[in-house]
């Protein structure tokens, strides 16, 4: 698997991030520089949980974590996370990430579902216990290439937020099969003394506080790294 390029508009700090991966070059090592602070971490972490996460139950709160205080401005309903380029088995596929919000994604369904919509209550895509949406939404999406990743409240606005995940030049039978592939296939390294965002915010903070509060953080980064086989 190659990664070839990626394509982040608006993430934080990441601010119009277009960089191309090119294959030929050897050796195939890719040096990221910025000034501190400028989001080379967030850039690989962002990347990581994406591809890491997307797919699997047990790893999906990390990238939840991950999108905390993502947020999508309720006037356009929607709004570009990334665009990941890979090089797959021969072929090339990209992935194209969206967050939208409830009311759009409600609207969406009704106007390009209606037989689901018929056969399904709408207290059934806004109930907050849920952990994700029903099953025959997401059956019906797959059919055009398109795949539900997960959904979560902002703690920063309280709204609800689904990310997407747009597939170019797969077949619907095999875009689960295909995130498995390549969720398996994805490392991340780093020093255990970095922030990362895909921990909670109240276990982030704990780095900063010294002593046995660290030592909480560390705990919780060994936690993470039994759960995420490639971190």
């Amino acid at each position: 698997m190659h990664l070839k390029r990626v394509i982040v508009p608006d993430f934080r700090v990441l601010k119009d991030i277009d960089i191309t991966f090119e294959p030929d070059l050897v050796p195939r090592i890719f040096p990221l520089g910025s000034l501190n602070g400028g989001g080379k971490s967030t850039l690989l972490q962002l990347i990581f949980t994406l591809l890491h996460c997307s797919g699997d139950n047990d790893r999906i709160p990390y990238l939840q974590n991950m999108l905390d205080g993502f947020d999508v401005d309720d006037e356009l309903g929607k709004k570009d996370l990334a665009t990941i380029d890979l090089y797959v088995d021969a072929k090339n596929i990209e992935l194209h990430f969206v967050c939208y919000t409830l009311d759009y994604i409600s609207n969406k369904i009704e106007s390009e579902y209606p037989e689901v919509v018929a056969n399904l209550k709408f207290s059934a895509l806004t109930d907050k216990s849920r952990k994700c949406l029903p099953s025959q939404i997401q059956s019906s999406w797959l059919k055009d290439n398109l795949c539900y990743i997960c959904d979560l409240e902002s703690k920063k606005t309280g709204k609800r937020i689904f990310l997407l995940c747009h597939f170019s030049d797969l077949e619907s039978g095999v875009i689960v099969s295909f995130l498995s592939n390549i969720r398996n296939r994805i490392c991340l390294a780093a020093p255990m003394t970095q922030v990362f965002r895909f921990l909670k915010s109240t276990d982030r903070v704990l780095l900063f506080k010294g002593g046995n509060e660290s030592h909480k953080y560390y705990s919780q980064v060994t936690a993470a790294k039994n759960i995420l086989s490639g971190f």
